[in-house]
């Protein structure tokens, strides 16, 4: 479960919030991401690299363990 409240004060918008969402459910390549979305695969990645400089995540498969750590990701 994505808390969107501990998104929100790590600065992440609200189509950050979308990406991210998508991430953790479906996860899969920037064509199929962006497909899912509708945007562009250059949009997905502009938003990716957002993500990762708020969290301070050094690649996209570090977004996930650090935001479960911060607690942007729950697991119940």
């Amino acid at each position: 479960m994505l808390n969107k409240e501990v998104a929100k004060k790590h600065l992440l918008s609200n189509r950050e919030i979308e990406v991210l969402e998508d991430l953790i459910t479906y996860g899969g390549s920037y064509d199929e991401i962006s497909k899912r979305l509708f945007i562009s695969p250059r949009t997905l990645k502009n938003h990716m690299s957002k993500i990762m400089l708020k969290l301070n995540a050094d690649n996209r498969t570090a977004i996930i363990p650090i935001s479960i750590k911060i607690g942007i990701i729950t697991i119940d």
